[in-house]
């Protein structure tokens, strides 16, 4: 069984257990219907309801959100961002909990967006700014890769406008000559790289710990890097989030409730 069967199995078993009011019946996708996707009238039950349910749905509404096409797929990305990081949101604790940026800010993150729109029209899943200081973090869950190869017909014009001079400045010199390929071949994966070229900007790629082969995407797009940049790009591993409120927020009774249900949705049996 491969990876992402084995998530399905464990989402299905999920839903049977915390939400059984639809009893047996099936979401559709791309007009086939699966078990481990809600009703899609009911998409807001794949944000947990462990007391920051309303909170994030507001979060949804108050940002103007588009949701995803694949919202109420319990294997939503999406859905795991908002779940992961938005009761950090709410209770102004991003700093103290992300590794890293608790070195790099003063006090708690001033400003937060899920979704944000670039430059280049492209969206970051979520992002966090303290001051001069950017973060920004593509969360994956059960997708393929991260390196998803790009065949837009506006490559060229995108390449010149937006990506040439980032790559020239992150990628060693014997590199730079294949920059444009090296780029577009995995796009996704780069589109986020390359945001490293501001010297006060840091890149994270956010997963469970048992996708060790998005690990390795990672750690290979930074041997690319001159060190200073390649210091930039970090694998935050969700396990590590969890397991940080889990002992740290023993007082909290809402966190502690919204990251062991967490814990047992998106990590538990599958490491």
């Amino acid at each position: 069984m491969n990876c992402r069967d084995k998530v399905l199995q464990h989402l299905e078993r999920y839903r049977v257990k915390r939400i059984s009011e639809f009893g047996t019946e099936k979401g559709e996708y791309g007009k086939r219907y699966y078990f481990h996707i809600l009703p899609k009238n009911n998409a807001d039950k794949n944000i947990i309801d462990r007391g920051y349910q309303n909170d994030i749905l507001g979060l949804l509404k108050s940002e103007n959100i588009k949701r995803h096409y694949g919202f109420a797929n319990l294997n939503s990305s999406q859905a795991m961002t908002l779940n992961l990081f938005g009761p950090l949101c709410v209770e102004r604790i991003l700093s103290t909990v992300i590794p890293h940026i608790q070195d790099q800010v003063q006090s708690e993150a001033l400003v937060y967006q899920f979704e944000k729109k670039e430059m280049d029209f492209s969206e970051i899943d979520f992002y966090v700014e303290s001051g001069d200081k950017k973060f920004y973090f593509e969360v994956k869950f059960t997708e393929k890769t991260i390196g998803t190869k790009s065949q837009s017909r506006y490559n060229d014009e995108r390449w010149n406008i937006y990506y040439k001079e980032p790559m020239r400045i992150i990628l060693k010199d014997e590199y730079r000559p294949y920059a444009r390929n090296i780029f577009f071949d995995k796009y996704q994966l780069w589109r986020n790289v390359r945001m490293a070229s501001d010297p006060d900007s840091f890149v994270y790629f956010v997963f469970p710990r048992f996708r060790r082969d998005l690990t390795i995407e990672v750690e290979a797009s930074k041997q690319f890097l001159l060190p200073g940049f390649a210091d930039k790009v970090k694998v935050l591993y969700v396990e590590d989030v969890c397991n940080t409120i889990l002992s740290e927020y023993l007082d909290n009774c809402k966190l502690m409730a919204h990251y062991t249900e967490f814990y047992e949705k998106y990590i538990s049996g599958l490491d």
